[in-house]
């Protein structure tokens, strides 16, 4: 089981995500692949369109942000868990969703983008030794060490899915 991460493990601004998280997260994150398959599943077109505010990404955005974050940070856990060194580049959220027009893909693209990108980190965990988790990367600004990243990417999905259930 991987150590829950203590607020030395990882950069402050991400503790509201990985609060939301419980102890268990590998079996979190498998729930994960069910109950936002579903809620993909559950959008229409016109849900999938929706902003609930004018400076707010659409449903069908937010989902690319929470597929996209986890792609980002699967990567730096690859990197880090192999033993590079160098600092891993930061991305802009608003950068990766302004030039991807996500506009012309539906909930079954969704889901299988969804899906594939959990089941890669999934896969990237099982193969990793219980000494992986403990190394520690220089990811943008800020270092983290890898016991952290399932944690943010569980509770980065669970804070997005919140306020779309919230607001939409």
């Amino acid at each position: 089981m991987i150590r829950r991460p203590e607020s030395s493990d990882f950069p402050s601004f991400q503790e509201k995500y990985i609060a939301l998280v419980p102890d268990d997260v590998i079996n979190h994150l498998v729930e994960q692949k069910s109950t936002f398959s579903a809620y993909i599943d559950s959008l229409t077109e016109e849900k999938l369109n929706y902003r609930y505010a004018k400076d707010k990404w659409t449903v069908r955005e937010s989902i690319m942000h929470v597929i996209d974050t986890e792609q980002v940070f699967s990567y730096r856990a690859l990197a880090v868990s192999r033993g590079d060194t160098q600092n891993l580049s930061g991305f802009d959220q608003n950068i990766y969703i302004d030039n991807f027009n996500s506009e012309r893909f539906g909930t079954s693209y969704l889901n299988k983008y969804f899906n594939a990108t959990r089941n890669n980190f999934l896969m990237l965990a099982e193969g990793m030794q219980d000494s992986d988790w403990e190394k520690s990367g220089t990811m943008s600004s800020y270092t983290m060490r890898l016991n952290a990243v399932p944690f943010m990417i569980a509770g980065h999905l669970d804070h997005h899915l919140a306020i779309l259930k919230d607001n939409c």
